[in-house]
């Protein structure tokens, strides 16, 4: 997590894709912390593999299955 992170909370950012492992990422309680400054709408673990995602305590927790997919699209809003 770093501190720039917090600079998102007001960018009503939809998907936030976090990566977390523990070991080179953010742990969960880390990347909890972060997806919590970000205020996204919908936050999506990535990199956890080796980790489960019930670890991970947020409301907006969206864990996508294998083959499961969702479709980003650009918004006209520039920051």
């Amino acid at each position: 997590m770093i501190d720039e992170m917090k600079n998102l909370k007001d960018k009503n950012i939809d998907y936030a894709l976090l990566p977390y492992d523990g070991q080179f990422n953010m742990g969960p309680e880390e990347m909890s912390k972060a997806a919590k400054l970000i205020n996204a709408k919908h936050v999506i673990p990535i990199h956890g593999i080796s980790r489960k995602p019930s670890e991970i305590k947020l409301d907006n927790l969206l864990i996508l299955n294998p083959k499961e997919r969702i479709e980003l699209i650009k918004s006209k809003t520039i920051y």
